[in-house]
């Protein structure tokens, strides 16, 4: 039997274009400093970050980083928190969903923005196999992070003991 790659899904592919899209739309306000006034406001908005061009340089600012980083770190959070929503998930799901991770790293890699730490947590724990899964459950249990028994927990798993859940 041939085995298929998948292919993100329609809606994270339209999320994707949506970000890829950001820098175009903001283009005109890039050299705009009206832009600094509500970044105080921005969600992941680094204050510490210094844009400024090192004394002698001639550098432009860009103004608009501070709002894409902004928006593609919210929308991030939000994916994921929707991700760690879904009750169950099949092996195909699984894949569906290792996907959809793989393309979102692709759009933000072309973005030039880094990964949160939970997108990576959660892409590694998706990738383990369901065995190695189950072994490291046993083996740890509630000493691992909350991600991992969430995800866990959606692919069939439970610590032993669970009344609510068996185990497979």
């Amino acid at each position: 039997m041939p085995t298929f790659s998948f292919a993100p899904s329609p809606y994270i592919a339209r999320i994707g274009e949506h970000l890829l899209g950001l820098p175009q739309q903001l283009e005109p306000y890039a050299d705009s400093e009206y832009l600094t006034l509500g970044n105080q406001w921005l969600p992941y908005f680094d204050a510490t970050r210094d844009t400024a061009p090192a004394e002698g340089e001639k550098e432009l600012i860009d103004y608009t980083e501070p709002w894409i980083v902004s928006v593609v770190k919210t929308t991030i959070h939000d994916y994921l928190v929707r991700i760690l929503e879904i009750p169950h998930l099949s092996d195909q799901g699984v894949k569906q969903l290792l996907a959809d991770l793989q393309y979102f790293r692709n759009v933000l890699s072309a973005l030039e923005i880094s990964l949160q730490p939970d997108f990576d947590e959660l892409q590694r724990y998706l990738a383990t196999n369901q065995a190695d899964l189950k072994a490291l459950l046993a083996e740890k249990g509630q000493q691992e992070s909350p991600l991992f028994l969430k995800v866990a927990t959606m692919r069939g798993l439970s610590l032993a003991g669970d009344p609510k859940k068996v185990n497979k």
